[in-house]
């Protein structure tokens, strides 16, 4: 069952973008025993979309789905989703866990923040505050596809290792031990693969990394195992090659042109084990190479991750109070007051989900993304353009006010008048 991010071309239509169609067009594709993982726009060329689609090939039935728990009705308040997709080379977000100040601001004037790994994990660091909500790549994508629902819960965490050098697996351990000592996080045990899982990347025709898993089989049975110990969430650390010495370096040293040359693989791994197992998982890659070197001055975006032996305790972190997929009661979409993106990363999953939800999508202009799709190819309706990320953090205080976002700029419009047009409108529609 080959696991494989891949770019396919789909036919752009005339006017404003309609995601829809895209996933539409995207589902037309994929085979009956091909499960899609992951989607999203990176760039538009000759008049066709390109689009980067993670696939499973000849999939194996999950093990798990959904699953149900207790929890207490949903209460009034305010919940903002932060979405900074991995891989895409955002200035924010687009490192390690350079997002999280991002995230503790929301925090002020939201009741609860949605978060995913890339906006918080910071290797040795975690950038979520208590009111986050941490919720792995592919659960969120079903929460924003209005497939399930979202409950946070304490987890059992079960820890699965890519098979290495004595040494690496050693370090690992170390920083499993030193999370559970510190932090008393819950973990019932760890297992290591059979065999090399084979994680790798390849830099794209446009300018950024697409990945494989040799041997997705050994993540699967590997997760299976912990689960029959009794965990409910995965954290893996694995081994992946294709990325030279000069692509770290010029990630560590903020390139405007280089993404993150790990994150799409990554994904792809994570969201395989949470697909066919139905538990939360987050992936850290295991420093090898010139990743993790910190002998050297890095961006200070990026200086989480030389800090840090391991990139495993922010999985860790996250993972113990991680949202769980649910077919009944939590937290739906349309309980959310925001979703924020970057302004050239409106082409998936959150920007579809807050459309069809008519969720306020608010993209800032001052995260821009090496590759993706901007704000302004979307129609305007439910799009509201910001500067910076302290503006969206106004637009939220203003929800939370109950005040209108229009009300605080100036010069301030007169209302309008709309009985001309809502008559034309009304006429044609009885016509």
């Amino acid at each position: 069952m080959p696991l494989f991010s891949e770019i396919v071309r789909l036919q752009a239509q005339r006017g404003p973008l309609d995601l829809s169609s895209v996933l539409d067009q995207l589902n037309a594709r994929i085979a009956g025993s091909d499960v899609m993982l992951r989607w999203g726009i990176v760039g538009v060329e000759n008049g066709e979309l390109l689009v980067e689609v993670a696939v499973l090939r000849d999939a194996p039935v999950p093990d798990g789905g959904p699953a149900s728990y207790a929890a207490l009705p949903n209460v009034p308040g305010v919940r903002v989703a932060i979405v900074v997709p991995t891989g895409v080379g955002a200035a924010i977000g687009g490192f390690i866990g350079d997002a999280g100040p991002v995230a503790h601001a929301f925090e002020a004037v939201a009741d609860q923040v949605l978060v995913h790994p890339n906006v918080v994990n910071g290797a040795g660091m975690y950038g979520g505050g208590p009111n986050s909500i941490y919720v792995d790549g592919y659960s969120l994508d079903q929460f924003f596809a209005h497939s399930v629902r979202l409950l946070q819960r304490r987890h059992k965490i079960g820890v699965l290792l890519d098979r290495v050098r004595e040494d690496q697996t050693v370090a690992l351990l170390n920083a499993v031990d030193a999370m559970r000592s510190v932090f008393g996080i819950d973990v019932c045990g760890y297992c290591i693969t059979d065999d090399a899982v084979g994680g790798e990347v390849a830099r794209s025709d446009y300018g950024h990394f697409v990945g494989r898993v040799r041997r997705p089989d050994l993540l699967f049975d590997g997760a299976r195992r912990l689960a029959a110990e009794g965990a409910t969430a995965i954290a893996v650390a694995t081994l992946i090659t294709g990325v030279s010495d000069d692509d770290v370096r010029r990630h560590y040293a903020a390139d405007s042109e280089q993404c993150n040359p790990v994150g799409s693989t990554e994904a792809l791994i994570s969201r395989f084990v949470t697909w066919s197992t139905g538990l939360p998982c987050a992936h850290a890659p295991i420093f090898a190479g010139a990743l993790g070197d910190g002998r050297n001055r890095v961006d200070p975006r990026a200086a989480a991750e030389v800090s840090s032996q391991t990139g495993f305790p922010c999985i860790l972190r996250g993972l113990a109070k991680a949202a769980s997929r649910s077919d009944g009661l939590g937290l739906g979409i349309s309980d959310l007051a925001a979703v924020v993106v970057p302004y050239d990363c409106v082409g998936g999953p959150p920007a579809l989900g807050a459309r069809m939800a008519g969720v306020p999508l608010l993209a800032v202009k001052q995260n821009r993304s090496a590759v993706g799709i901007s704000a302004r190819s979307l129609d305007a309706r439910g799009v509201v353009v910001v500067e910076n990320y302290a503006e969206a953090i106004g637009f939220v205080a203003c929800l939370r006010a109950g005040v209108a976002w229009e009300t605080v700029a100036r010069p301030l419009e007169a209302v309008r008048d709309v009985s001309a047009s809502t008559t034309k409108a009304l006429a044609s529609t009885d016509g």
